[in-house]
């Protein structure tokens, strides 16, 4: 994979195919490293599914193989960092991974806010929570809080859709340092 939010979205997949009704994905840039998470409270998975998710010859589809679990792993490692899943089956799932973000094999972030955007306008049932966190800066973004504020707007009207994937991008940008915060776009 390309960008670390393709790698998200991966692992976001997997947790609406495990038929999850929320997933918080997290964010924490501390000094040279990313820690990305991805929690669900979906169908979880036995002990015995754990300890198998991670290999390349494993998985529970009946199409396509599984290799997004591996491939996050080996992207996280291929940096120095970790990658780690929790799961208790009937409860949810956790998936982790630290990344040294300064090594030359670390992927790029990615159109974060894009992917993020594609996966609320196309999952409005789900209530997705995001957080991105770094040095004094931390930014939230929870579904169920924006449908309140829309009345009845759907999430996946194209104003909205673009209207959010501009917002994450610039939050990102602006944790990141990229971005200083009197350059934000209306």
């Amino acid at each position: 994979m390309q960008d670390l939010s393709l790698y998200l979205l991966d692992l976001v997949q997997n947790s609406l195919r495990a038929g999850c009704t929320w997933v918080k994905i997290s964010l924490a840039f501390c000094g040279e490293t990313l820690t990305l998470s991805v929690q669900d409270n979906g169908c979880g998975m036995e002990k015995a599914q754990c300890e198998k998710a991670f290999s390349p010859f494993y998985t529970t589809k009946t199409k396509r193989g599984g290799f997004g679990l591996p491939l996050f792993r080996m992207a996280c490692e291929q940096t120095g960092g970790t990658a780690s899943l929790s799961s208790c089956a009937g409860e949810g799932t956790t998936v982790a991974g630290v990344l040294c973000i300064n090594h030359i094999d670390c992927p790029p972030l990615g159109k974060l806010g894009d992917t993020m955007a594609a996966l609320i306008a196309g999952n409005e049932s789900i209530r997705f929570c995001l957080t991105a966190s770094g040095k004094d800066r931390r930014f939230s973004l929870d579904t169920d809080q924006i449908v309140k504020s829309l009345q009845g707007v759907p999430l996946s009207t194209p104003e909205i859709v673009i209207f959010l994937a501009k917002y994450i991008e610039e939050q990102t940008q602006i944790i990141r340092g990229g971005v200083e915060e009197n350059e934000k776009s209306c």
